[in-house]
């Protein structure tokens, strides 16, 4: 089992190269959830879903910009409801309130949903690059770095730009010594949109810090990787 983050389709093959037919099964829920809201089970595993909804929990996906229901298949905001949700902030009400509106948890992820209700969890909320207007969640750019043979991992981050806003750079970790920047951004260009690209370029680095859940500590990251190249 495993959770605290995205896994992606690029993780899940490498499992399943070395795991020997063990089955990888994503969660994923928040301590504002005690803890578990989506389990992926043995019958129903979709390869990149992180699972369906558990017994007597509910689900919405809405868009951020106007708090509506998104259509079946779009990306929005994942809210929950069920009787595993907390009451609320413990004197703090200001936060509550902002998190849980009308009993529904505001998770503060981006997901879609297949008809099949299969959740996909996205990116964070507060995570995504915005390009020109348009959204780039870092985890899908990851996933797609990662396939790249000579990637042991990578993390992406937006960074400034004064025409798009913001645009899109990949920190990597070199399973072998030779892969080049070019390479990295060749490989991103050839299978992904444009205000995807990394036109924020490619950078090298002995580790991608992450907490002890697992999860990439992205200030860290800005810290020391947001500046120009």
């Amino acid at each position: 089992m495993v959770g605290a983050a995205p896994v992606g389709k690029a993780l899940e093959e490498r499992w399943a190269a070395k795991a020997g037919g063990v089955p990888l099964r994503e969660g994923y829920g928040m301590t504002e959830s005690t803890p578990m809201t989506i389990m992926a089970r043995p019958d129903t595993m979709t390869a990149g879903s992180t699972g369906r909804l558990i017994p007597s929990t509910q689900a919405r996906l809405v868009s951020p910009e106007t708090g509506e229901d998104v259509a079946m298949g779009e990306r929005g905001e994942l809210v929950i409801r069920g009787p595993q949700v907390m009451a609320g902030y413990l004197n703090n009400p200001t936060a509550t309130e902002a998190t849980v509106k009308d009993g529904w948890l505001y998770t503060g992820d981006i997901a879609r949903c297949d008809e099949q209700g299969n959740f996909y969890i996205v990116d964070r909320l507060k995570e995504l690059i915005k390009v020109k207007g348009l959204q780039v969640a870092p985890a899908e750019v990851e996933d797609l770095v990662r396939k790249l043979a000579g990637v042991a991992d990578c993390a992406v981050l937006g960074v400034e730009d004064p025409r798009a806003g913001q645009v899109a750079r990949a920190v990597v970790v070199r399973a072998r010594g030779s892969l080049t920047a070019e390479e990295v951004s060749g490989h991103v260009a050839g299978r992904a949109a444009r205000h995807k690209h990394l036109q924020g370029g490619v950078l090298f680095t002995e580790a991608i810090p992450r907490s002890a859940a697992g999860k990439i500590l992205r200030n860290q990251l800005r810290e020391k990787f947001s500046g120009p190249i």
